[in-house]
């Protein structure tokens, strides 16, 4: 099963905003964990394109979406690369997925 999620990943052509909630709900499946919305629909503690705010050292806020946020555990946040994909390369690198720490005090 993950052999087959890498290959079909890997060789997809890839676009963040209308991929990447497939990517993270088929990789719920494949490590054996609910994807948002599947144990609790509408649960805010476990959602994709969360809101939340950032507070700068400036006093400044801005607002963000969060492309997969679970309270408490994760953030992740697909980004797109401009490379070209590597054959070596599985789609989580492809989309450049990593975690960023808001000081948002509800997270």
């Amino acid at each position: 099963m993950v052999e087959a999620f890498i290959q079909a990943w890997t060789s997809a052509p890839l676009r963040e905003r209308s991929h990447c909630h497939s990517f993270i709900i088929q990789l719920c499946r494949v490590i054996g964990v609910p994807a948002p919305d599947e144990d609790q629909p509408g649960d805010l503690d476990y959602a994709f394109e969360r809101a939340v705010q950032f507070r700068h050292d400036d006093g400044t806020v801005s607002h963000r979406r969060m492309d997969c946020y679970r309270r408490g555990a994760f953030v992740l946040e697909a980004k797109q690369s401009g490379a070209a994909p590597q054959s070596d390369q599985p789609a989580a690198g492809r989309f450049g997925t990593g975690a960023t720490s808001p000081t948002d005090p509800a997270i």
